[in-house]
This record gives structure tokens, C-alpha cells and sequence, in this order.
């Protein structure tokens, strides 16, 4: 998971992300982000850790775990009290939490569909900001903007540009209109 400095920002410029959501990282790709969820005003042991992507319209906020413990122990495919003493040791200045993630973690754990389901009923603490664009319009801007990247992307591949190089571009389609204010993206832009 790739983390930037604007990841931080509590809604991370997308309309589809919950209003109470705190963006702690994203994947760097369609604007998919990760977020604690604030309970009444505050993150709290209880918030729960949602998934935004913002281009899935049929099911934007997987549920990842009922708590940030919870989260990190799936992911590290642990009992919450083992996820609970790495913590403890971490408290004793011991530095054994980042390492621990970054031999255990594997985000793919989350994603089991039976464990997305029972997490269903988490859903309940998202507080979604009302829609500025009829559904519609949502379309259309998706619609657009995906397939102004895919062109960036290709226009690189013809220009000889590597993966990472063709992936920047494409991934700037999404931070330069976010940056300036503006909401809509053009098909006929040039690229």
C-alpha cells in the first residue's frame, strides 16, 4: 500500500469517500484509498477500517475490519492477542511493530468474501456526503475519466515509456484537475 502526502487528508478529494473517514493510505491506482471510520467525532478502538474506490459504483466501501487491531491482525493473518503483544512490545520502545508488518502483512488476507460478509453490518458507520452530481453525471465524469487515462497509458506504451513511467502519467490524470478545483474531465483533451 503506497502512502503520499496528501493521503493524510481526512477525505482524500474524492466525493466518495464517508465524510467521518480519516485516510491513512491508498494504492496509488483509480483513487483507491484505505480509512479508519470516526465513531460520533472520534476515532476510537471501535472505528472500524473501510476500502474507497471510488470507481466501483456497485461496492465502493468494503468493510476490512471492525477495528484498526482487527485490521492489522487479518492482514498479518494473527489472533487479535498476538496483534495486541506486538503492540505491548512496540509501547516498551522494543521497535517490533514495522518490521512485524512488513514480514507478515499481506493485504490480499482481507479480501476473503465470506470475512468481506461478515463484516456487512459495519457498513452502518459510514456517513456519505451528499451527491453535487445526478447519477448520471457520476456516469459520464467515470466514463470520461477512465478513458482518458487508458489513453495516456497507451500513448505511453507507444512512446517506449516503462510501466512505472506510463502508470505516472496516468495517475496524474487524477492529481492535476483534484489539485486545480476542477471536477470533470474532457474526451476530447488533448494528450
Amino acid at each position: 500500500m503506497a502512502t503520499t502526502r496528501s493521503s493524510f487528508h481526512p477525505d482524500f478529494g474524492y466525493e466518495s469517500t464517508p465524510r467521518n473517514a480519516l485516510t491513512f493510505g491508498a494504492m496509488g491506482v483509480d483513487g483507491v484509498h484505505y480509512a479508519i471510520l470516526k465513531i460520533d467525532g472520534a476515532i476510537t478502538d471501535e472505528s472500524p477500517v473501510i476500502h474507497v474506490s471510488p470507481m466501483d459504483f456497485s461496492a465502493p466501501y468494503p468493510v476490512l475490519g471492525e477495528s484498526f487491531l482487527a485490521y492489522l491482525a487479518a492482514g498479518c493473518g494473527i489472533a487479535h492477542s498476538e496483534m495486541e503483544a506486538v503492540f505491548a512490545a512496540e509501547r516498551t520502545c522494543a521497535e517490533k511493530l514495522v518490521p512485524f508488518l512488513k514480514t507478515h502483512f499481506d493485504h490480499s488476507r482481507l479480501y476473503n468474501e465470506m470475512r468481506l460478509r461478515s463484516l456487512d453490518s459495519y457498513l452502518k458507520h459510514i456517513e456519505t456526503k451528499p451527491s453535487r452530481m445526478t447519477r448520471g453525471e457520476l456516469l459520464a465524469h467515470s466514463i470520461s475519466f477512465a478513458l482518458l487515462r487508458a489513453r495516456k497509458l497507451v500513448r505511453g506504451l507507444h512512446q517506449g515509456r516503462t510501466e512505472e513511467e506510463r502508470r505516472a502519467v496516468a495517475n496524474a490524470v487524477v492529481d492535476q484537475p483534484r489539485s486545480n478545483g476542477d471536477q470533470g474531465w474532457r474526451l476530447d483533451e488533448e494528450i
